[in-house]
């Protein structure tokens, strides 16, 4: 569990502090990553196995977070297999073969974070000092 949390609290470091900083939208990558990361972990500590669909394994969440999960996996996903991908202003931009684009925002991933806090919150395996923790 405390990989999950790690990541959780780096996925937010990188969003308040370190892109505010430094303005390069690839960090956006690294924090949705880090997100969908805590995200698993989370899960494998809670089920004590290795997870094949991160959204098969919380069929007990709310459907707003179960939606948010799918989304979260599904950009991650899209990462991984696409051809293109560039900055562009405050977004990252995902590109298909088909060049369907998808968008990787920082409202995004500010609500991603608030989730993924929630999920770890509902799963009880993480008290909410750790979450809420000054930088």
């Amino acid at each position: 569990m405390n990989s999950a949390i790690r990541q959780y609290q780096a996925a937010r470091h990188i969003l308040t502090v370190t892109y505010p900083a430094v303005k390069e939208p690839k960090l956006l990558v690294a924090v949705l990553s880090s997100i969908y990361g805590s995200l698993i972990d989370a899960t494998e500590a809670k089920i004590q196995e290795v997870p094949k669909s991160l959204k098969e394994l919380l069929p007990h969440i709310s459907p707003e977070h179960h939606s948010v999960v799918c989304q979260i996996e599904q950009l991650v996903k899209a990462h991984k297999e696409s051809p293109v991908t560039f900055p562009r202003s405050d977004k990252f931009v995902i590109c298909s073969n088909k060049f369907d684009m998808q968008y990787i925002t920082i409202p995004d991933l500010h609500k991603f974070l608030e989730i993924n806090a929630q999920i770890l919150s509902k799963l009880n395996t993480v008290n909410s000092s750790h979450l809420n923790r000054k930088e």
